[in-house]
């Protein structure tokens, strides 16, 4: 949503050419006198122009003839940036020109039927007071000319760039679809992972993946996770969703133009995940682990009664070992270098907890993924996330020092550090062809340096005075281009299940 959420007057392009147009169109409108409403609607909301113009015919000829040229011209950029709509409208309210042509056109936001909609609530204030570059804002709501589908409005006053006076506004819809396409996104969510945005009465953003209906302004969610966020927390909490499953969940309040005029919105990010769903695999290894403990146990008492102990001290000492291993405890099995019927049991024992802890090690991965992704899922700016992924990934992996890279305007510019002494704060930024971070993104592939040799502090890698064992470098990518790289310095070296952690990180945040 940020390239909708953006107060840079590009969008609109060039305001000198929305001023001719607006008042062009506000004069054409205004020649066609008191009917001018009707006229408009007839001509551009019917399917069939078989109508009489009447003694409009000449007034409405010259209307069309502007009408296509903002067509030509607006569509582009309605095109470009996905809206729904774009409207024009003077500045005594009538809406002189839009997209769609739907029933808001050719109505006055000031005294007709809309006067109260999302887009007159996006409009009026600034009608009644102009400011360059201040927005307007409505929230999303229901929108009667839209048959009631999801609709939510920015404005931007418009000034005659010769005579610096107010010509009107200019106004846009944007589309809900994609946001909620956007967060409906699965990729490192599991099974029951999803994130869900809410507005400031707690009614749905967007579709919910368990739904097969669209929630959007129609599900409204009143749950321990939603109060939280509305209240202005941003905590990972755990507790019943929407639907009373407990999930673990991160939430974030977020605030669209926060100095726009209009509506006062509230959004809350929840990214969650079902907490079973984070336990099942861990409950799965430990119960297996368990059970083939109270088996053995059991086979060791049934051949008690004949083979001795001789043969049952050895199948408790295994059982034992079991228990102790489903307990999270890491110990040796005995009995494998024996070549009896006993060895061969430690020996199958042994390749099961192998499997077992190779499944551990796979829950390990997809659970840490998983939350990582919802960690960052809800931020709002590439700084904000490439903290938040740094704390993560430092603390979970025990490394001291990390920074992140992002591509902007063709170098790579440190926008995040964890730990990192102040002294280093020279090297921000590395360009093609230096050093080991260039390597890096040349390649699209990790560079592990291990141990770290002595004097590579010269080398521009971006922690030019850190002493460290092991340094990592990982490129973020997407679609062939690695749009940021993360780097990593740690004490020691990483174990292999972390390198594993840290590619399939990689791919989640590309």
């Amino acid at each position: 949503m940020d390239k909708y959420l953006t107060g840079t007057n590009s969008h609109f392009g060039n305001f000198t050419d929305y001023d001719k147009l607006l008042e062009e169109l506000s004069t054409e409108f205004h020649n066609l006198g008191e009917n001018a409403q009707v006229v408009l609607q007839q001509n551009y909301l019917s399917t069939e122009r078989d109508y009489q113009l009447t003694q409009h015919q000449f007034s409405l000829t010259g209307y069309d003839k502007i009408q296509g040229r903002a067509s030509q011209y607006l569509k582009y950029r309605q095109t470009t940036y996905g809206w729904e709509d774009m409207l024009l409208i003077d500045i005594q309210g009538n809406v002189v020109f839009s997209l769609k042509n739907e029933s808001d056109f050719a109505t006055n936001l000031r005294t007709g039927p809309w006067k109260y909609s999302g887009l007159a609530r996006a409009v009026l204030p600034l009608l009644y007071d102009a400011i360059p570059q201040q927005f307007g804002f409505a929230d999303y709501s229901k929108y009667a000319p839209s048959k009631m589908q999801a609709a939510s409005f920015i404005g931007m006053p418009v000034f005659d760039q010769d005579k610096q006076q107010f010509a009107g506004v200019v106004a846009i819809r944007l589309p809900i679809s994609q946001m909620s396409e956007l967060m409906m996104d699965k990729a490192g969510m599991g099974e029951t992972g999803e994130v869900i945005v809410i507005n400031k009465e707690s009614w749905m953003l967007t579709d919910s993946r368990f739904s097969q209906e669209s929630t959007i302004l129609k599900k409204q969610i009143q749950t321990p996770v939603s109060e939280a966020v509305l209240a202005g927390k941003t905590i990972t909490m755990i507790a019943p969703d929407y639907r009373g499953i407990e999930i673990i969940a991160r939430v974030k309040p977020f605030i669209p133009f926060p100095t726009a005029l209009g509506d006062k919105v509230l959004w809350g990010i929840i990214p969650k995940i079902e907490h079973s769903e984070i336990l099942r695999e861990y409950y799965k290894i430990q119960q297996a682990l368990l059970w083939i403990a109270v088996g053995l146990i059991v086979l060791a008492v049934s051949l008690g009664f004949w083979s001795g102990r001789s043969v049952t001290l050895p199948l408790m000492c295994i059982a034992n070992t079991l228990t102790r291993l489903a307990k999270g405890e890491q110990i040796s099995l005995p009995g494998l270098q024996r070549t009896d019927d006993i060895g061969e049991i430690a020996r199958a024992v042994e390749s099961l907890r192998i499997i077992l802890q190779q499944l551990e090690h796979e829950h390990w991965l997809s659970v840490n993924v998983t939350l990582l992704t919802n960690a960052v899922s809800g931020e709002n700016s590439a700084s904000k996330a490439a903290e938040r992924i740094l704390n993560f990934l430092c603390e979970l992996l025990a490394v001291p020092v990390g920074a992140v890279y992002i591509l902007e305007e063709g170098r790579y510019q440190r926008i995040s550090t964890h730990g990192l002494a102040r002294s280093n704060q020279a090297e921000t930024s590395f360009e093609s062809g230096v050093g080991l971070m260039w390597q890096c993104v040349k390649s699209r592939q990790a560079l592990v340096l291990s141990p770290v040799p002595g004097g590579l502090t010269i080398i521009s890698t971006g922690l030019a005075e850190f002493s460290t064992h092991e340094l990592i470098i990982v490129p973020i990518a997407h679609k062939n281009e690695v749009l940021a790289v993360l780097e990593l310095a740690a004490i020691s070296s990483l174990q292999a299940k972390q390198h594993v952690f840290l590619k399939a990180v990689s791919e989640v945040l590309g």
